[in-house]
């Protein structure tokens, strides 16, 4: 999951930057028919349905193949990798259109998804990490995605635990949908407002 975080991110972030920084934002806008809503749906749905397909085959590998014990349901998991994949994506969407510039939006993008691993409690406790690591930990969809994985595959289900990640995990969407909103629609307006630099 760290792997594909990093992978669906950036791939996002590419996708969608690549619209303003190739000058091409009002053709893209007209495939839309001119609904900025519509466009950046589009190109959420394709790239989520594309890199939750990889991490459902990266599950059945960890949970069939390696023969991982599936102590939970396959349906929360195959939800929670959904979440997870457009949850990241809509972040990275979300630095694209708040930095206003592809360059900064991918080192934006590496930062944000490369250091993640170490703060999710896997390598290190976060019950023993300082205040500061746990919030950054509750920061990352990757780790309420890797409590779903944990909570399937190892120890069981908590209860609470699923609806409270998922939950999480939603609201990372949503939130990056709101942020970018503005932005977004700024950016649309004319090539003016992007960044080149």
């Amino acid at each position: 999951p760290a792997v594909l975080q990093m992978f669906a991110a950036m791939a996002m972030a590419i996708a969608l930057g690549a619209e303003f920084k190739d000058d091409a934002a009002q053709e893209w806008l007209a495939i839309a028919r001119g609904s900025l809503v519509r466009a950046v749906a589009a190109k959420l749905a394709v790239q989520s349905a594309w890199f939750t397909m990889l991490a459902i085959a990266m599950l059945a590998i960890v949970f069939g193949r390696l023969g991982t014990p599936l102590t939970g349901r396959v349906a929360v998991l195959v939800a929670g990798a959904w979440l997870f994949v457009t949850a990241v994506q809509a972040v990275a969407c979300a630095l694209v259109a708040l930095t206003a510039g592809l360059r900064l939006a991918a080192s934006l993008v590496a930062f944000y998804t490369g250091i993640a691993f170490p703060f999710i409690g896997v390598t290190f406790p976060m019950l023993a990490m300082p205040p500061l690591a746990r919030a950054w930990a509750e920061c990352l969809p990757l780790t309420h995605f890797v409590r779903v994985l944990t909570d399937h595959g190892l120890r069981g289900p908590q209860p609470g635990h699923d609806l409270r990640n998922l939950t999480m995990l939603a609201v990372f969407i949503a939130g990056a949908l709101l942020v970018m909103a503005w932005p977004l629609h700024r950016l649309a307006r004319g090539h003016r407002a992007w960044n080149a630099s």
